[in-house]
C-alpha cells in the first residue's frame, strides 16, 4: 500500500483515493469549503510523489501544489499542510433560569453549528455547568457550507463519513470534559443535541438528500430520542431537538427556547445568519418562523478570498481615511470571514468604492479616498486589503448584495405577515456564533437589518448551545421546547410574491 508522509508521520493508505479522502480517513481534517468539488481551490496543498496527472483545474496553481480534492495517491507521496485550524469559538450565551429536575448524574448539551461544534457539561443535581469545550466541526472536509455536506452526503461513503465524524468528535469532547472533572462515561445519563436540520441528519446518521431535491422535505424533524450512536458513551437518553421545518432547524426551536420571547407579550424576532437566515417571530400568542436562502457567502464560501471563522480571517475592517483590518488570532490575513464581509461592504459604500446599486467603481469613478485600493484588471474590479492578498471582487459584491436583500427581505416578510412593523418589535434577538461577531451598524449600513432595530438588538451568543443544556436540566424546558415546535408556523418564502417583491426592493443598498 502506498505511504503518505505528513509532517514525518508516515500512514498506509489505499491507491486511488484522493488526498482530501485520505485526510478524513485519517481523521486530519482539511479545509475544503465547496466539499470536495474542485470549485474553489482553497484545499490546495504541497504534495510531492506518485500522484495522478495534473489537471486543467490545478494547471493555475504554484508549482508543486495539488488540489487535495481532485489529485489522487498512486504511490508514496509526502504531503505539507497549512497551518492548523483555529477559531474564535462561541460557547456561552443568554439563557433562561430553569428550576433542575433531573435527579442525580451528569448530561451533555450540544450545539452542532456547521463550522464549530460546542458541549457543556451540565450536573443535574442542581443545574450547574461545570465546564464547556468548543471545536472545528469535523466535518469540513466535505464543505463549508450545508449545501456542500448535502451535496457530499450523495454519495453514500461520504454520508457514512460525515455521521462518523460528527459522532466521534462529540463522543471525544463529551469524554475530555467527563475526564477532566474526574466523571467516568457511565457518569452521563443525558445528551441532548440542537442543530440545523442536515447537521441532526448526519449525527443520527439519515441522508439529507431529500433536502436537496423538490419538494424539499426533510424526512424526519425529530423532537425524541434515538439509540445512542457512541462506544464508551452509554447515555440514557440522547435527545435531538425537533426542527421547525427543513431549512428552520432544531438549533432556532432551542435558540427560542433560550431567548425566552415566547413567553412574553410583546413581540420580539430572533435571526441566524447563514446559507439559511433562519428566522422566527412571535410571542406568547403566535409564533413564525422562515428560512431566507441567502446562499454561503456569509461562510465565506463562494467568496474569492472568502474563508471560515479561522485563524487568518479578516474579521473586522474600518476606514478613517486609511483602510484598517483586524484578523482572528491576530495571524497573516489569508482571507475574510462573514462578519468582515459585511462590515468591508459597508466601508466599502461610505467611501464611495460601491454605489447603491452594488456597482463596485473603477477607479476614475470611485471616491478620491478609495481609489488607492482599487485595481481594474482584465478580469475586472477589485478592491484590495493592503498589505495582505485578500481582494473583494465585483463578483463577491454580488453575492454579497443577495444574501443581505435575501436575509432583509425574509424578515420583512414574517413582519408584513404579522401586521407588525420594525418599531413593534421589542427585541431583535441576534443568534450564532457568527451574529455574534458581526458589527450592528455596518450590517444597517448595507440595509441586511432595519435601522428602527438597532437600539433593540440582543447579541445572544451560542442561544442553541444554551437552550440545549436548558433541555439537558429540565425536563420542563424540554417540554417547552417541544411546545414551541407545535406552536411554529412556517411561512415559505420560495412561494411568497410579499418576499419576491421585497427581495427585488432591498437589492438597492440604502444611500445615506
Amino acid at each position: 500500500m502506498p505511504i503518505l508522509t505528513i509532517d514525518q508521520n508516515h500512514y498506509e493508505v489505499s491507491t486511488g483515493i484522493t488526498i482530501l479522502e485520505a485526510l478524513s480517513l485519517l481523521n486530519i481534517y482539511h479545509d475544503a469549503p465547496c466539499g470536495g468539488m474542485g470549485k474553489c481551490k482553497k484545499c490546495a496543498v504541497v504534495a510531492t510523489g506518485s500522484l495522478s496527472p495534473l489537471t486543467e483545474v490545478e494547471s493555475d496553481l504554484p508549482s508543486g501544489m495539488r488540489l487535495a480534492c481532485i489529485a489522487r495517491i498512486e504511490g508514496d507521496v509526502t504531503l505539507t499542510l497549512s497551518d492548523e485550524l483555529a477559531a474564535e469559538i462561541e460557547t456561552g450565551g443568554l439563557s433562561q433560569s430553569m428550576t433542575p429536575d433531573r435527579g442525580e448524574g451528569y448530561a451533555i448539551a450540544c450545539d452542532i453549528g456547521t463550522t464549530t461544534v460546542v458541549c457543556h457539561l451540565e450536573r443535574l443535581s442542581d443545574g450547574m455547568r461545570l465546564d464547556s469545550i468548543g471545536e472545528i466541526n469535523r466535518q469540513r472536509p466535505y464543505g463549508a457550507d450545508v449545501i456542500s455536506r448535502i451535496s457530499a452526503s450523495l454519495k453514500e461513503e461520504f454520508l457514512k463519513a460525515q455521521h462518523r465524524a460528527i459522532v466521534e468528535e462529540i463522543e471525544e469532547m463529551s469524554l475530555a470534559l467527563l475526564q477532566k472533572h474526574l466523571l467516568s462515561p457511565a457518569d452521563c445519563r443525558l445528551v441532548t443535541i440542537a442543530g440545523n436540520t442536515t447537521m441532526e441528519l448526519l449525527f443520527a446518521g439519515i441522508s439529507p438528500a431529500p433536502l436537496a431535491e423538490l419538494p424539499f422535505t426533510s424526512p424526519t424533524l425529530f423532537g425524541y430520542d434515538i439509540p445512542s450512536p457512541f462506544r464508551a458513551l452509554s447515555p440514557e437518553r440522547v435527545f435531538l431537538f425537533p426542527c421547525a421545518e427543513s431549512f428552520v432547524g432544531g438549533d432556532i426551536t432551542s435558540a427560542v427556547l433560550a431567548a425566552g420571547f415566547f413567553r412574553k407579550d410583546s413581540p420580539s424576532l430572533l435571526l441566524d445568519i447563514g446559507t439559511n437566515g433562519e428566522m422566527a417571530l412571535g410571542n406568547h400568542n403566535r409564533l413564525t418562523c422562515a428560512a431566507a436562502a441567502a446562499g454561503p457567502a456569509f461562510e465565506g464560501a463562494d467568496i474569492s478570498c472568502g474563508m471560515s471563522s479561522l485563524a487568518g480571517a479578516i474579521d473586522t475592517v474600518t476606514f478613517d481615511g486609511k483602510l484598517h483590518f483586524t484578523t482572528i488570532g491576530n495571524a497573516p490575513a489569508k482571507g475574510i470571514c462573514g462578519s468582515g464581509l459585511i462590515d468591508a461592504l459597508a466601508v466599502l459604500l461610505e467611501i464611495g468604492a460601491v454605489d447603491e446599486t452594488g456597482r463596485l467603481l473603477p477607479p476614475d469613478e470611485c471616491e478620491e479616498e478609495a481609489e488607492p485600493y482599487i485595481t481594474e484588471e482584465d478580469d475586472g474590479v477589485a478592491f484590495h486589503f493592503y498589505p495582505s492578498d485578500v481582494v473583494i471582487t465585483a463578483g463577491d459584491i454580488r453575492k454579497l448584495q443577495l444574501a443581505s436583500a435575501a436575509i432583509r427581505a425574509g424578515l420583512e416578510t414574517l413582519l408584513d405577515d404579522a401586521e407588525l412593523s420594525a418599531d413593534d418589535l421589542d427585541k431583535l434577538y441576534i443568534a450564532g456564533g457568527f451574529g455574534s461577531h458581526i458589527r450592528l451598524s455596518s450590517a444597517v449600513r448595507i440595509g441586511m437589518i432595519p435601522k428602527e432595530l438597532f437600539g433593540k438588538c440582543i447579541f445572544m451568543g451560542n442561544g442553541a448551545g444554551e437552550g440545549a443544556s436548558m433541555a439537558a436540566r429540565s425536563s420542563h424546558a424540554e417540554e417547552e421546547a417541544q411546545a414551541i415546535h407545535k406552536k411554529f408556523e412556517y411561512l415559505d418564502l420560495s412561494t411568497s410574491p410579499v418576499w419576491q417583491d421585497l427581495y427585488i426592493e432591498y437589492m438597492m443598498f440604502p444611500e445615506e
